[in-house]
């Protein structure tokens, strides 16, 4: 009887390794996986697709407003932002206003980067003190180097912003 028992307990055993065994993933299970993983990637990428889409017609939203915004500028002072000769006397209180002094430009019909004053800058500085788009920029470099926001607009694109030349 003790040998029927100990074969009893080889048996168990036996059946226990099998039914272990047969746990495996089949084919089918594994290709479904694949299936799902590439679904999931495929969706991470129209996703980011869609975000970096709605951030480009935002720039370029952005970039006709500004566009519109200078000519208004233009018809209404007869001159360009940044570049207008009697920009203090339009904004003698820019101090106030902005927290930060106005310039002149030379008023030659461009904007330029490298006038004695950097007219480039001076031209969002106008255009907020005119009231013709959002914000306060400083019009000149700072000593911070920070110009985002403080000096030109922010695009909705990191690390981008806009510069006018003309």
């Amino acid at each position: 009887m003790d040998s029927y028992k100990v074969m009893g307990s080889y048996e168990k055993t036996r059946s226990k390794i099998k039914t272990f065994s047969n746990r495996g993933f089949s084919l089918l299970e594994m290709a479904m996986v694949l299936v799902i993983v590439g679904f999931i990637t495929s969706g991470l990428e129209i996703g980011q697709s869609v975000v970096r889409n709605a951030s480009l017609k935002s720039v370029i939203s952005d970039i006709e407003y500004y566009k519109t915004s200078i000519r208004t500028f233009n018809d209404t002072y007869g001159g360009l932002p940044g570049d207008l000769q009697y920009a203090s006397v339009y904004w003698p209180d820019s101090l106030q206003k902005s927290g930060f002094y106005t310039a002149n430009g030379d008023g030659n019909g461009k904007i330029e980067e490298y006038a004695a004053q950097r007219e480039d800058l001076l031209a969002w500085q106008h255009l907020a003190l005119a009231g013709m788009i959002k914000g306060n920029y400083e019009g000149a470099e700072t000593a911070s180097g920070k110009s985002l926001g403080n000096i030109v607009p922010e695009s909705n694109i990191r690390g981008g912003g806009y510069w006018i030349h003309y």
